[in-house]
């Protein structure tokens, strides 16, 4: 066994970059066109919740109905990549799609596999084609996790309702946002959706893809500012 001097002393470590990457204001038109012009529908479906809710990859591919609370808008991660439960608050955009989807399946997965029984897998070919599609370039499926913190940062949310809504790992001097009310990370969550969905040019387009008795904008589902 080697036991003269660690020969990495001295030697910088290298340091990796934090990516920063979310469609910007200026991607959002091509974007959400490009994602409607998708024809499967599970995969669309799939896409546009990971980007309303801020969730893990893994997280909204497993994503059960028995988890999700239609009426009280809120869908309850059981087992998060930090270990504790977490309680995304889905906002009318969401219950929207959800609802839509709940009619058309009746499985125990939201967003049903190829085989019987099983969830969605990773659509890596299908999201390639949506990205080519918008013209935009190194953006990956995580990035749309990052896209809804950082259009919450931008409409002036605080750090603790971006870290309640997006599942962030709390410190203990930071705890106290753990015991923060659904209501208000809804609100910032659904203000920041609606702002994307305004720039992008979409608002029309989502009430037209996801035809209900409630649309996703109406005076009664809008949250209270």
């Amino acid at each position: 066994m080697f036991a003269g001097p660690n020969p990495c002393v001295g030697i910088d470590r290298f340091k990796t970059e934090s990516r920063e990457r979310f469609i910007k204001p200026e991607e959002l038109v091509s974007f959400f066109q490009s994602l409607a012009e998708e024809t499967n529908e599970t995969i669309r479906d799939y896409l546009f919740i990971s980007i309303l809710t801020g969730a893990r990859q893994a997280n909204v591919l497993a994503m059960r109905w028995d988890e999700v609370d239609l009426s009280r808008g809120s869908w309850r991660i059981p087992k998060t990549k930090n270990k504790d439960s977490h309680t995304v608050p889905l906002t009318p955009f969401a219950v929207t799609i959800l609802r839509s989807r709940l009619r058309a399946n009746k499985g125990a997965w939201v967003f049903p596999g190829k085989k019987p029984g099983s969830h969605l897998q990773e659509p890596k070919a299908t999201w390639r084609k949506v990205v080519e599609r918008a013209g935009l370039a190194n953006l990956c499926v995580h990035d749309l996790r990052r896209t809804l913190g950082s259009y919450m940062a931008m409409g002036n949310q605080s750090q603790q309702i971006i870290g309640k809504a997006l599942g962030h790992k709390l410190h203990t001097s930071t705890l106290i946002y753990a015991r923060l009310a659904d209501d208000p990370v809804r609100q910032g969550m659904y203000k920041a959706q609606q702002e994307m969905l305004e720039v992008g040019d979409f608002l029309q387009t989502l009430n037209s893809l996801y035809p209900v008795s409630n649309p996703a904008i109406t005076d009664k589902t809008r949250p209270k500012k």
